[in-house]
């Protein structure tokens, strides 16, 4: 008979892997979204920064569709303020 014993510091199953990935997506996914409006704000000209917001909204989208959305519609607004208040 097998015996049940707890999973340990470094087992790493199907299901811990794909929390981690996940977290590892919103993680970037944050990081993205926060570089590209602190870019917006100090006037970098890129063609990168709505890539940016983009790719890092798409990237919440994963793990919770209306809070990737929601940070779509957010952060275009905040970088149209950023460029509206630039002039």
């Amino acid at each position: 008979m097998d015996e049940a014993t707890t999973p340990g510091l470094l087992s790493f199953t199907d299901e811990t892997a794909l929390n981690k990935l996940l977290w590892l997506g919103v993680l970037l996914g944050l990081t993205s979204l926060a570089l590209s409006l602190s870019a917006t704000a100090r006037r970098e000209d890129s063609l990168y920064l709505g890539a940016g917001l983009i790719c890092g909204g798409l990237a919440l989208v994963v793990a919770h569709y209306f809070a990737g959305m929601g940070a779509l519609v957010l952060g275009s607004v905040v970088l149209l303020a950023i460029r509206l208040k630039q002039g």
